[in-house]
Formats: C-alpha cells, sequence, structure tokens
C-alpha cells in the first residue's frame, strides 16, 4: 500500500507538474494566436480593396469583350446583309422595263466592290458577278420581250385601224 501512495503521490505529482510546465506554453499559444488573428484582420483589410479592384477590373475586361463580340458580330451582319441586298436585285429586277435593268446594271458595273468587306470581300465579289451576269441575262431577255410586245401592239394597231378602214 506504502508503494501504491508513493507511486500514486509521483504520478499526480507528475501531472501537476506537467499542466504547470504546459500552462505557459498553453498561454502563449493563445497569444500567438491571438495575435495572428489580429494580423490577418489587418491583412485582410489591405487584401478585400485589392481583391475587390481586381474583381471590377476583370469585369470591366470581361464587358468589353463582350462588347468588342457583339461589335464583330454586327458589322458581320451587317456585310451580310449588304451582299443579301445585291444578290436580292435581280429578283427584283424582275418586274422592272429594260431600261431600269440595263440603268441598275450599269450602275453597279461602275461600282466596284470597296474593301470596307473586308473577309467577304472575295464573296462580296463573286455575288457582284452573279448579280452583273443575271442582269445582263434580265435586261436582254426584257428587250426582246418589249419589242415583241411593242411589234404585236404595231401589228394590233395596224389591225385595228385596217377594220376602222374596211368598216368605213
Amino acid at each position: 500500500k506504502k508503494a501504491r501512495s508513493e507511486l500514486r503521490s509521483l504520478r499526480t505529482g507528475l501531472e501537476s507538474l506537467r499542466e504547470a510546465l504546459k500552462k505557459p506554453v498553453l498561454e502563449r499559444g493563445r497569444q500567438i494566436d491571438t495575435e495572428a488573428k489580429r494580423i490577418t484582420e489587418q491583412l485582410l483589410n489591405l487584401e478585400n480593396p485589392l481583391a475587390k479592384q481586381i474583381e471590377l477590373e476583370e469585369q470591366r475586361r470581361e464587358k468589353e469583350k463582350r462588347e468588342a463580340e457583339e461589335r464583330e458580330r454586327m458589322r458581320i451582319q451587317r456585310l451580310q446583309e449588304r451582299m443579301n441586298q445585291l444578290r436580292d436585285i435581280p429578283v427584283i429586277a424582275t418586274g422592272w422595263k429594260a431600261a431600269q435593268v440595263l440603268e441598275k446594271l450599269a450602275e453597279i458595273e461602275a461600282s466596284p466592290i470597296a474593301d470596307d468587306f473586308d473577309e467577304f470581300k472575295d464573296l462580296a465579289v463573286l455575288a457582284r458577278q452573279e448579280v452583273i451576269d443575271r442582269l445582263k441575262s434580265i435586261g436582254a431577255a426584257k428587250q426582246v420581250s418589249e419589242a415583241e410586245e411593242a411589234r404585236i401592239r404595231q401589228q394590233r394597231e395596224e389591225l385595228a385601224r385596217e377594220r376602222e378602214d374596211i368598216e368605213e
């Protein structure tokens, strides 16, 4: 019992000594944690405005990128619309008189495709040539048709005069 009591005293004494030795270390650990927390807050106070500026700059760049993409899309759309308008001319010209067709043909032949078609210039040149060829064909057909109509009209007028002469 005496040996056990002595061992218990040593064990509890060791535990008390351990706690006593550890107490300043734990206190120092709390002080370190408190100081680290204070420094972290100060660093965050400096970091957060920079992070906000970075975020705003990234948003600005993204907005500029979207706007540039939209401008490019609109530019391409305008060029395609111009080519479509050019390609639509022969369809519209089918309802015109030969003189109007030939006038439009002369206008298109006198107007080369400008450099503002950028990367679509080759396509615009091809479209223009197709339009010119179709207008020439339409113009020639209209001239033949109008000449035939004039001949028929003249024959009718002659027949009408002959009928009048006969009736008289």
